[in-house]
């Protein structure tokens, strides 16, 4: 009521809106469209607010809208580039997307804003470990798939074949 009839201008109301829908999200049938609606809302009375798109984010990210989530917090990243929880979100948005080496750059960059001896460190710490494995993983993998320059070559030297009997053109 607060939101749509006594101050609809007031971000803070759309906010409180999408919090509490957000909270209904495993209760309540819809509630998630609900929340993303409200969040929309709010970051159009707050266009500059880095935490409102984290958080609609986040709510996608739990959809399993990972390219939707990630897109929030590069915006999120956009407008605070010092913003830790944002460049660890989006991080975790492109390893779920298995955009690894943009994703490693993220952690580092997360990483490089959390204090040392927090436990939010050796959680990045730990997801980069994992995002290097992975990437090395891959890179091994795509290694074994690429045909040798031999293949290659032994293909090109093989003879041509006879041209397929076509049609003849005509005009459309």
């Amino acid at each position: 009521f607060a939101s749509e009839t006594l101050n609809p201008l007031d971000g803070a109301n759309w906010v409180a809106r999408a919090q509490i829908y957000k909270f209904l999200i495993p209760a309540a049938k819809d509630a998630d469209q609900f929340a993303i609606q409200a969040y929309n809302t709010a970051i159009q009375l707050d266009p500059t607010n880095p935490v409102l798109r984290v958080e609609l984010g986040g709510i996608y990210f739990a959809k399993e809208d990972y390219l939707s989530a990630g897109n929030l917090f590069k915006q999120a990243v956009n407008l605070k580039s010092d913003y830790a929880n944002a460049r660890y979100n989006l991080a975790y948005s492109l390893f779920k997307l298995k955009a690894y080496t943009d994703a490693k750059a993220e952690f580092e960059v997360a990483q490089s804003l959390v204090e040392k001896d927090s436990p939010d460190y050796k959680q990045v710490s730990s997801d980069l470990e994992a995002v290097n494995k992975l990437i090395a993983e891959t890179a091994d993998a795509e290694a074994k798939a690429k045909p040798s320059v031999e293949t290659i070559e032994k293909a090109g030297t093989t003879a041509p074949k006879a041209p397929v009997v076509q049609e003849p053109l005509t005009k459309p």
